[in-house]
């Protein structure tokens, strides 16, 4: 089971790094490729750019992360979904943790470890809530008609997975051979 969610995990991944981000540049650069065309791109310019491109530029000094404060978004959603009853979740923009797990990489970069751990501990908070009741709802018969807009990209490749295991043990078991 664990290499079949591994196989999830890793599409999840290489889709993160796809994932656009907002950068400030630091010094003027031309970039002529066919995924990536900036012709003229000025300092002190806010652009998105391929979370994977990002990382290289940042490397080379040509852009920095815009210091987005995505810890608020993290505590709104740990506060929200504390409110929702024990078989609901709270929906979360379907990106969510791919943008947390940016933004916590990021105060590592610039050495705000106290934050970046403050950050981890909600979010790891807000996972454990969350997948417990994945696994509550991964169990039942039916699903709420609701349940694809509340799950983040992650969540739902989880779900999935989870439910086909389920389903076959719940089989394996319940089954009677005459």
């Amino acid at each position: 089971m664990v290499k079949i969610l591994k196989s999830g995990m890793s599409e999840l991944a290489l889709e993160s790094s796809l994932v656009k981000v907002k950068a400030k540049v630091k010094k003027e650069f031309k970039i002529d490729l066919p995924s990536l065309d900036f012709k003229e791109v000025k300092e002190n310019e806010v652009i998105e750019v391929p979370l994977w491109a990002a990382q290289i530029l940042a490397e080379k000094s040509f852009i920095e992360d815009e210091k987005e404060d995505f810890f608020l978004e993290i505590q709104k959603a740990l506060i929200t979904e504390r409110l929702q009853p024990r078989t609901q979740l709270a929906e979360l923009r379907k990106d969510f943790f791919v943008k947390a797990r940016i933004f916590i990489e990021a105060l590592k970069r610039y050495n705000k470890y106290m934050e970046a751990e403050r950050s981890l501990s909600s979010l790891f908070d807000l996972f454990s809530l969350r997948l417990s009741k994945l696994l509550q709802l991964a169990s039942s018969l039916a699903l709420p008609s609701n349940i694809d807009e509340r799950l983040t990209k992650e969540e739902k490749e989880f779900m999935l997975k989870v439910r086909s295991v389920i389903e076959d043990w719940r089989k394996e078991i319940l089954e009677v051979k005459v």
